[in-house]
């Protein structure tokens, strides 16, 4: 409801506006000037300290399966990793923890696992460098592009 004139028993914003009304909807996620945002789940580690408690479960999803995980260190460098997994005898994947591990070992003070399983593919200069659990590349609605320099097409914010 926005001028207590109308009653909106959705609570949506968008259903109070009257036909012709004009609104303002903004929103703040907390990174002023951040051009590129990127989310995933769960959180392995923030600032600095692993984030165990919330990494064990029983279902498939906590158990070893082929990981993608990205972090930033200290100084700032990126790490970017894929696990291979359901490969036995070559790869049998991580659990959330074990990956959590591996990303405070390189280095990470914070870290996120991304999409896993068949949809953990990397690849470096056009070649991929991991075994997709699948035998193939899945096709994905979304990537992670790190490019060689400023995209020219992106704002510059500085």
């Amino acid at each position: 409801m926005l001028d207590g004139s109308r009653f909106n028993p959705s609570g949506s914003f968008l259903d109070a506006l009257y036909p012709g009304q004009r609104g303002v909807l903004s929103t703040n996620l907390g990174f002023p000037g951040a051009v590129d945002v990127l989310g995933g789940n769960p959180v392995l580690i923030a600032n600095g300290a692993t984030q165990w408690q919330d990494l064990t479960g029983d279902d498939a999803f906590f158990a070893r399966q082929p990981r993608t995980a990205v972090g930033v260190t200290n100084d700032g460098r990126m790490l970017l990793v894929v696990v291979d997994g359901r490969q036995p005898g070559y790869s049998v994947g991580m659990s959330l923890g074990e990956l959590a591990e591996l990303m405070n070992a390189l280095g990470a003070r914070n870290a996120f696992n991304l999409d896993g399983g068949g949809s953990s593919a990397m690849f470096v200069n056009g070649q991929r460098v991991n075994r997709p659990s699948d035998g193939y590349e899945r096709g994905v609605g979304s990537a992670l592009v790190v490019l060689p320099g400023a995209d020219p097409g992106q704002a510059d914010l500085s």
